[in-house]
């Protein structure tokens, strides 16, 4: 099975294990706050899954900045673009992030991933490194 084929248990269980244990909001506060981000700031979140380090990304930049959010199972990012209705300078892309600059074309001043790098080290894809 891929990754992108995730079942609908998968999604739910990932849910539930955030809001039992606030790993990845926690992490991904902390990341939003060593990268800086300004309020105007276009910030890339590489495989952000259901989009729970995308709402930390968000309270930084509120709606002066932009986000995109990018991951390879379109049923996460299901989840992810309820969470963020009507936020006109929120998109999520399905993608693969070994294409990130065939997904995206325009300036970008942050990429966040929050504990996804490990899925993007095994790969020698020199064009991925070269756009992050």
């Amino acid at each position: 099975m891929e990754f992108k084929e995730v079942t609908p248990e998968y999604v739910r269980s990932y849910e539930n294990l955030e809001r039992k244990y606030r790993v990845y909001s926690r992490s991904a506060r902390r990341l939003v706050e060593l990268a800086n981000i300004q309020e105007t700031d276009v910030v890339i979140d590489l495989g952000c899954g259901t989009g729970i380090s995308s709402q930390e990304i968000y309270q930084r930049i509120g709606g002066k900045g932009r986000l995109i959010g990018i991951d390879i199972s379109p049923r996460m990012l299901d989840v992810a673009k309820k969470k963020f209705q009507g936020k006109d300078n929120v998109r999520f892309i399905v993608g693969d992030a070994f294409n990130l600059s065939d997904l995206v074309d325009e300036k970008v001043d942050v990429v966040l991933s929050n504990f996804t790098f490990y899925y993007f080290l095994s790969g020698s894809n020199k064009e991925f490194h070269r756009s992050i």
